[in-house]
């Protein structure tokens, strides 16, 4: 077999897990970042909310908004890092975006339909 085909065929393997149930890995995230920023807010968004998601091509986009958002990309990275290491995977399809709600509004509201955001 070709060598790439099977390490696709190993990842999809993999994350079959976290696509099953990626509510149920939103919701440790909601629980870490309410321990670590106070408010927080969790939701999940793309083609996994809308159920059109490809595990092992598609990423899984998670979203907390917090008005306590780290300003420096590596504070957001140690966070990120604590999320994978409580669920005790490293290797994950989860795509996890920090922001705060004037980033929400300005940004991301701009690109993702409201009727596509689940929170959790």
């Amino acid at each position: 077999m070709n060598a790439f085909l099977e390490i696709k065929r190993q990842w999809r393997k993999h994350v079959e897990k976290y696509f099953r149930n990626p509510v149920f890995y939103a919701r440790i995230l909601k629980e870490l970042a309410r321990k670590e920023f106070g408010e927080a807010r969790v939701y999940l968004f793309g083609s996994v909310a809308r159920g059109e998601a490809l595990p092992g091509v598609s990423d899984i986009d998670l979203l907390v908004v917090t008005p306590k958002a780290p300003e420096k990309i590596t504070q957001k990275g140690l966070f990120i890092d604590r999320f994978h290491r409580k669920i005790g995977d490293l290797f994950t399809p989860f795509e996890i975006h920090i922001v705060t709600p004037e980033e929400f509004e300005n940004w991301y509201s701009k690109f993702i339909k409201k009727e596509d955001l689940l929170e959790v």
